[in-house]
């Protein structure tokens, strides 16, 4: 969020060099656990494989809509010499941080195993849509009121909170299978 406020490229490069760090950190969880044979695990045993190998899996490709998709956004922001109006930009930073708490939710159930915990991940997964379609439809109001901040950063404000979106939807996976143990 601090690239999108500031337009720091030194922090852009750092944000992608941090990308590299996670794809390096899931290699070695994929290869790790590629080690392991399931076939000598009892069925929680198995069941934890699977888990720990969708949640990394999910994280590294949290890591990648970062890298690729909303460090581009970042950067022909701050090729152009683009800031988005300051009602844009709080509604980006509500999302993101909407975003962050999810994330720090979804890896406190993926350690606990919390049902309660998994409930209210996707309670906040409605709430960040929520969110998504109010920004959306102020952002088309500002749009037409001809505002040029908006104009000009309107194609990155959509594509960020897209993005963010997606980011949540793979934080979210970890809630489905607890949800579905207990018939939910």
């Amino acid at each position: 969020i601090t690239v999108f406020k500031t337009n720091d490229k030194i922090l852009l490069e750092k944000v992608r060099e941090d990308d590299d760090v996670i794809d390096q950190i899931y290699s070695h969880i994929k290869s790790y656990m590629a080690r392991l044979s399931q076939e000598f695990m009892d069925p929680n045993e198995a069941q934890r494989y699977v888990q720990i190998l969708t949640f990394s899996t999910n994280l590294e490709h949290a890591g990648d809509v970062i890298d690729k998709n909303l460090m581009p956004i970042a950067l022909k922001k701050i090729k152009g010499d683009s800031h988005f109006s300051e009602e844009g930009m709080a509604e980006i930073e509500h999302i993101h941080n909407l975003v962050v708490e999810s994330v720090q939710l979804a890896q406190s159930i993926f350690v606990s195993n919390d049902v309660d915990m998994a409930r209210k991940l996707l309670q906040d997964k409605l709430d960040i849509r929520e969110a998504e379609i109010t920004g959306m439809t102020e952002h088309i109001e500002r749009l037409s009121e001809g505002l040029p901040a908006t104009i000009a950063t309107s194609a990155f404000h959509v594509d960020i909170i897209r993005d963010y979106r997606r980011i949540n939807s793979y934080m979210c996976t970890v809630a489905y299978p607890l949800l579905e143990e207990k018939g939910e």
